[in-house]
This record gives C-alpha cells, structure tokens and sequence, in this order.
C-alpha cells in the first residue's frame, strides 16, 4: 500500500471543490473583486528600449554593407561604406563582400588587387 500525503487525493477520494454545491461557487466568484491601487502622482513615461532582434530592420542608410548576403551595416556615404568593406576584405579575403546601393539598386562587389 502507497503512502499518501494530505495534500494529494487518492482515486477513491472525491475531488473537495465538487462536494460544494453549484449555487455556493457561483455566489462565491461573483463576491471576489481585484482593485489596483490608483497612484497619486502621474507617472512619467520612459521611453521603450529598442529590441535588437531578427526583426528589427537594418539601418536606412543609402549604402549597405553586406557580408556573404548579410547585411551587417548602413553607410551614409560610399566611401564610409567601401572602407569598411575593404577592412573586411582584407582581414577575411574568402567572404563576399558587397557595398549595395538602395537608391540606385546596384551592387559593388570589393575585391582585393592581385599581386
């Protein structure tokens, strides 16, 4: 024979909620009510912190540096932008490394200089 503890029901036991009739429970959750408490002061909004994320969208910026398809940064201007990338190229020169413009829809693909 099992041990059984007073908090568990064994199965020849009936369930205590549904010895109770039907009208006591109804009348019971009716009387139950949650009031939070009204603060007396406003409260100031802080501003939501952005969530860095897969959804959020990259920079807007007009030249965007991807990285074996990936984007990993928005640019202002080509030149920033193609720096950058050859900073990429140089250190890793297997991976793809494309300045695209958003604007004109072309894509520049940085190479080394062959020796």
């Amino acid at each position: 024979m099992a041990r059984q503890d007073s908090k568990t029901l064994g199965l020849g036991q009936p369930d205590p909620v549904l010895e109770e009739p039907a009208t006591d429970l109804l009348s019971r959750r009716k009387s139950k009510t949650i009031s939070l408490a009204q603060p007396d002061a406003v409260a100031v909004e802080e501003p939501v912190p952005e969530l860095l994320g897969r959804r959020k969208r990259p920079e807007v910026g007009q030249f965007r540096l991807l990285v074996d398809r990936q984007t990993k940064a928005s640019f202002a201007t080509y030149e920033a932008a193609e720096k950058a990338a050859m900073t990429i190229k140089t250190g890793h020169p297997i991976v793809s490394v494309v300045v695209y413009d958003a604007k004109n829809g072309e894509n520049h693909v940085m190479e080394l200089a062959k020796k």
